[in-house]
């Protein structure tokens, strides 16, 4: 056929620009091996440079918490959640198991309202749970004392529970004693246990619907210097 080139002579005519049809096309691209020559097939169409489409959505809302346990020590006053930079906390994302004692601010800072413990999952695809308990100290009618106790490892000593418009002293048997640390210290028939692991556990002691919280601190004594 004119106007097309045979086969033989195909890689011959690769550095030309005559203008081919399709079948000459083909073989003069099969003949020099170039791929990128050949005409698209029927109804097909190019590839385009268009950007991909990300694989996860812009502006999507996720949190990843940076610890696991917080203690808030005063009442009614927002505290920042522990999240990792780019988190999005709000009420949208966090949510409290118990937001009469924990609840999430506008924010999503952490707010306490009462002496208590509260678990505030995480409902973004970085899930998670994370543990708060306030313990605000003088919070309610009850009061610890003393309110701070540092002891040695394994050493003890003796705490009371009074009423503070009374000043009656509360059997404490009759209270409840909470340690969010028992391994560090723990209550047993009015004496602070301490235990041989370092460390710091905070108290939450209930009696009649009221509450009162206090500190324990076990660290080995300071060595001293000959």
């Amino acid at each position: 056929m004119q106007g097309q080139p045979r086969a033989g002579g195909a890689r011959g005519q690769c550095a030309r620009g005559a203008a081919w049809s399709v079948a000459a096309l083909l073989a003069v691209s099969t003949a020099c091996g170039r791929s990128d020559l050949a005409a698209p097939a029927s109804g097909a169409t190019a590839p385009q440079d268009s950007q991909a489409s990300p694989t996860t959505e812009r502006g999507a809302e996720f949190v990843v918490f940076s610890g696991s346990r917080v203690v808030i020590s005063s009442l009614e006053s927002p505290v920042p959640a522990p999240v990792t930079v780019g988190s999005s906390p709000s009420p949208a994302t966090l949510a409290s198991d118990a937001p009469d004692v924990v609840s999430i601010s506008g924010s999503g800072e952490l707010v306490g309202h009462r002496n208590g413990h509260a678990r505030i999952s995480n409902l973004t695809s970085g899930g998670g749970v994370l543990e708060v308990e306030v313990a605000a100290v003088g919070a309610g009618g009850l009061a610890v004392r003393p309110p701070d106790l540092v002891l040695a490892p394994g050493a003890e000593a003796p705490v009371s529970l009074i009423e503070r418009e009374g000043r009656r002293v509360i059997p404490p048997d009759e209270a409840v004693w909470a340690s969010n640390a028992p391994e560090v210290a723990m209550v047993m028939s009015g004496r602070v246990l301490a235990g041989r692991t370092p460390g710091t556990a905070h108290f939450v002691v209930t009696y009649a619907g009221q509450q009162a919280t206090f500190r324990v601190v076990v660290k080995p004594p300071e060595k001293r210097s000959r």
